[in-house]
């Protein structure tokens, strides 16, 4: 259940997979881990990264793989339902189903059972579903993405257990011009709402003009559009112009990433056109085949969960991932990030969330896999009530095919 994972263990421990993509697309959206402080299900994340294995059902270009996992996780000082703090254990049960059509299309459901063994807590099913499609003719291509979450934070936004939906739709086109240069168009639309009642959408559009200088870097530029509807808030329109670089030094180093400079104006009147600066990047060297390192950071716009705010944020973090004895996985993850929340030109607060994570996976059989992990996220907020210090320690089981 990575979707509710914290996003910072995220950024530390999937950015081996980074190592291999281009430069994130510079976008109006960031990390912020205030709203994630508390992982309800960390197991998958640190689960090693694994290859399909052999499906439990086939036939023609279908497969089937399914995966199951278990996680016990002590959680003490988090938010529950009754806007208190508490502590409590949390046993969460997921499965995820992956249908794999042919080599270009795949879909997947996952629901995860989660109970809470205090009573201040509601018990729920989070659920996640994914489908994803990519064509190619020629010199162009394609993708498209549908996805829709649900769960139930328990971070310092909202000082709140708060129910969450969303879902989103991108789509993505590519056209090569000649051997070194390319266009690309990248347009998305989500809606999410909360029990907050709290409901927005975002649509963007962005454009890339890209140039290969050599097999080892790509520079890109190029304008970007969006406008966020807030329900009983004030709308916003933003216009950037951006620029990315993805640069492989050497076998062990690679680098990406984005600069933009952003627009945003407000409909309600009397507001004033608000001008900032946007970036994402991230850093991973490998100096050894059992190490990694990553550096990663971000600044940007989003929604917020409170009721007609917008959240302007921006985040650093720093991981290492360590192979032990050839089969065990030690991961260390340090991340801080700093959260504005604004209404229309008036900010109401900022909280400045810091967390420290310590992971260790083992393979259990040729299907398993054993993790313990422990993390510690402290919130300073300048309001008084918000600033608090979080704890989960807990362990996870899990099973693939």
């Amino acid at each position: 259940m990575k979707r509710l994972a914290s996003a910072t263990l995220f950024a530390l421990f999937a950015l081996p997979a980074m190592a291999q993509s281009e430069a994130p697309a510079l976008s109006t959206s960031s990390v912020d881990i205030s709203r994630y402080a508390l992982s309800i299900n960390r197991a998958s994340i640190l689960q090693p990264t694994r290859q399909l294995g052999y499906p439990i059902w086939q036939r023609g270009k279908l497969s089937l793989h399914p995966n199951f996992n278990y996680s016990y996780n002590w959680a003490e000082n988090i938010a529950s339902k009754n806007a208190s703090f508490a502590d409590t254990s949390i046993h969460t049960l997921s499965l995820n189903a992956s249908l794999s059509i042919g080599d270009n299309m795949s879909l997947s459901y996952s629901p995860s059972w989660v109970k809470y063994q205090n009573p201040e807590f509601n018990d729920h099913v989070a659920q996640s579903a994914n489908f994803q499609g990519n064509w190619a003719y020629q010199t162009w291509s394609g993708s498209l993405q549908q996805s829709y979450q649900s769960s139930q934070q328990t971070g310092f936004e909202t000082l709140r257990q708060t129910s969450q939906k969303s879902w989103t739709t991108g789509l993505s086109l590519s056209h090569e011009l000649s051997r070194p240069l390319s266009v690309s168009l990248d347009l998305n639309h989500s809606l999410s709402n909360s029990d907050l009642n709290t409901k927005t959408q975002r649509w963007r559009g962005q454009a890339w003009l890209s140039y290969t200088v050599t097999p080892f870097l790509q520079l890109g530029a190029g304008p970007g559009v969006g406008y966020t509807k807030i329900e009983n808030g004030t709308n916003a329109r933003n216009a950037d112009a951006n620029v990315r670089a993805s640069w492989r030094l050497s076998r062990k180093l690679s680098a990406s990433g984005a600069l933009g400079r952003s627009s945003q104006s407000y409909s309600k009147a009397g507001s004033q056109t608000q001008d900032s600066t946007t970036y994402s990047a991230s850093i991973v060297h490998t100096p050894f085949e059992a190490t990694q390192l990553s550096l990663s950071a971000q600044r940007g716009v989003q929604p917020s969960l409170l009721q007609g705010q917008l959240n302007q944020s921006r985040s650093w973090s720093a991981g290492l991932n360590q192979r032990l004895l050839g089969f065990a996985q030690f991961t260390l993850g340090y991340s801080q990030s700093t959260s504005a929340y604004q209404l229309v030109n008036t900010q109401t607060r900022e909280d400045t969330a810091k967390s420290l994570s310590l992971g260790l996976s083992m393979p259990l059989t040729r299907m398993g896999t054993f993790s313990l992990f422990h993390e510690k996220t402290s919130n300073n907020s300048d309001r008084a009530g918000f600033s608090r210090n979080i704890y989960s320690t807990g362990f996870s089981l899990g099973f693939h095919f």
